[in-house]
């Protein structure tokens, strides 16, 4: 019988525990779009929970500080992601962004969400329709989760052209 090491055995112990660890939870800090993807393909973890975990990220860290980066949460962001999760239950084929989670800038007209290009004149103006972009990434299966903050008009005093 052959004997191993207590320092190779401490290794494979720690190995065989990572693992089951891995593949049992889910890390939002750093995710990457293939990282969610697996995780919602395995069943790690569904849309509805990553969208519910980046707004309490969003309330944590932006609206509960004077951080202001986040300008609107898309109120329809939840229910968009259970959509998405009974898409993923029926086994069709994903679009590349099926569910992924992203932040707009405030100039980008998203149908349903406020769009004031930082602006103050704009406050309340709510397009019917997505900018092309928007509208290419909710195609690709991508859900708008929230609007950022920026300069009015995407224009800043503090920069200058040269």
């Amino acid at each position: 019988m052959k004997k191993f090491s207590p320092l190779l055995l401490i290794i494979i112990l720690m190995n065989s525990c990572t693992t089951s660890t891995k593949e049992n939870s889910f890390v939002l800090e750093e995710a990457s779009i293939s990282y969610i993807l697996e995780a919602y393909k395995t069943g790690v973890v569904t849309c509805e929970d990553v969208v519910k975990q980046y707004i309490s990220r969003i309330k944590k860290y932006d609206q509960s500080s004077e951080l202001n980066s986040i300008v609107i949460i898309n109120p329809r962001a939840i229910e968009i992601a259970r959509e998405k999760d009974q898409i993923i239950n029926e086994n069709k084929d994903l679009p590349p962004l099926h569910g992924i989670p992203l932040i707009v800038k405030d100039n980008f007209n998203t149908a349903g969400l406020q769009t004031a290009a930082g602006s103050l004149a704009m406050r309340g103006f709510e397009p019917e329709t997505d900018s092309w972009i928007v509208k290419k990434l909710v195609d690709a299966g991508a859900i708008v989760l929230a609007k950022s903050n920026m300069a009015e008009w995407a224009f800043s005093p503090m920069v200058t052209i040269s």
